[in-house]
């Protein structure tokens, strides 16, 4: 009986957060770590992708958080950003973190996280390959 309920309370939790990803409109993304994300149905330049997060409540992904899963099964440490690494391979995340060395380098790139868990950075702005992958 005990294993029913806390099933049937993990199901609850999980559709919860399925319809709260920005109001039915986002989709679910779980990482290799377990980490609930909610994503944007379609890809974004960076700015847009960073006000979308924030319109639902929520962050952009900063790649000094998420990328981890050391002791999850899946994880492969081999890749950059094991964690979101999708098996599917359809998706490319925006990050908050800039690439360049100058300020004004730092203000056109950004970091993005590609479906196979590799990172490599991209110019903001009229760049529409990929989403937003928001946290609380």
């Amino acid at each position: 009986m005990y294993k029913i309920v806390t099933v049937l309370l993990m199901l609850v939790s999980t559709s919860v957060f399925a319809a709260s990803c920005a109001s039915g409109k986002g989709e679910e993304f779980v990482g290799v770590n377990g980490t609930k994300y909610c994503m944007s149905p379609m890809a974004l330049n960076w700015w847009s992708a960073f006000a979308w997060c924030d319109t639902i409540g929520m962050k952009l992904i900063d790649l000094n958080d998420e990328c981890e899963c050391d002791g999850f099964d899946g994880c492969d440490n081999t890749l950059k950003c094991p964690n979101l690494k999708q098996n599917n391979g359809s998706f490319a995340f925006w990050t908050t973190g800039t690439s360049g060395s100058t300020a004004s380098e730092k203000n056109k790139q950004a970091y993005y996280i590609a479906s196979g868990g590799n990172i490599a950075a991209l110019i903001k702005i009229n760049n529409y390959s990929c989403r937003a992958l928001c946290k609380k």
